[in-house]
Parts: C-alpha cells; sequence; structure tokens
C-alpha cells in the first residue's frame, strides 16, 4: 500500500516503527522514478530530530552537521546506486 501510494500521490506519510522500511522504501521509489526519467533529481529532506541518543554539539560546517540525520537515505542511495553514481549526481 505504501509504494502504491507514492505512486500516485504527491505528498504521503508513512509511519510505523524504526526499521520497518518507510524510508528504504520511499527511497526505492524515488530511485526507480529518477531512473525511468520522470524526475531530474532528488531531494533529501528531514526533520531535525533525534530518534534515541542525542547527538549534542556536532562540529563542522552545515554539511557536517547534517549528516547523522540524512545517513539512512545516503545509506540506502548507495546500496541502490552505488556510491560513485550517487556522489556524481551530488556534484550535479
Amino acid at each position: 500500500q505504501y509504494v502504491s501510494a507514492i505512486s500516485t500521490h504527491d505528498i504521503n506519510f508513512g509511519v510505523g516503527p524504526a526499521g520497518t522500511g518507510k524510508t528504504y522504501l520511499a527511497v526505492a521509489c524515488a530511485v526507480r522514478a529518477l531512473l525511468n526519467e520522470q524526475i531530474k533529481r532528488i531531494l533529501l529532506v528531514r526533520p531535525a530530530v533525534e530518534a534515541g541518543e542525542r547527538l549534542g554539539f556536532l562540529p563542522g560546517d552545515l554539511s557536517q552537521k547534517v549528516d547523522p540525520y540524512l545517513r539512512p537515505l545516503y545509506d540506502a542511495l548507495y546500496e541502490m546506486l552505488g556510491f560513485e553514481t550517487v556522489n556524481k549526481y551530488i556534484e550535479r
């Protein structure tokens, strides 16, 4: 149902416990649309809210501070497309 909803609606909410595949499936749908040239880019967006452990002060530039929140998205992209391909898309 979740994948079907993503395919047919512009905005979706996936609700469920951690580790059930909400992020992974959403990224998979985005990758499929990108490879089928239905979209031109994928925007990575997540709330900066900790789930579980607190991250506390994070040193570094903006990219380094946001990375822990985006890590699940990057991990899914790297698994689906490979490190080099993802980095080429990021450079664009």
